[in-house]
């Protein structure tokens, strides 16, 4: 049984080609970032539900869970960054070194 964790972290997409292949809330043109940025703006969680009809709130979650991950250094893995180290391709994300993972 997949930990409350690893399924929020399920909600985490790295779509290349989409919004330049930041992680984004699932294969949606919406951000880790953007979370974070209505975050810290002082928005609540109900404000951003209501105000982002296409997010619910383990998408929220699962933002916070990501970044936390990322400060931490956890790097969290994908089927694409496996493919990326496979191929040996170097992509930028914010935070993310993929040479070192």
């Amino acid at each position: 049984m997949k930990s409350q964790e690893s399924k929020l972290l399920e909600r985490i997409t790295f779509i290349p080609g989409l919004m330049g292949g930041k992680p984004t809330i699932r294969g949606n043109r919406f951000t880790v970032i953007d979370i974070m940025e209505l975050l810290s703006s002082g928005m609540t969680h109900e404000q951003i539900l209501e105000e982002h009809p296409i997010l619910e709130a383990d998408d929220i979650k699962a933002a916070l869970v990501f970044s936390t991950k990322q400060l931490r250094d956890e790097y969290v893995s994908s089927p694409v960054f496996q493919t990326i180290q496979k191929y040996n391709f170097v992509l930028k994300f914010p935070a993310i070194n993929l040479q070192e993972i």
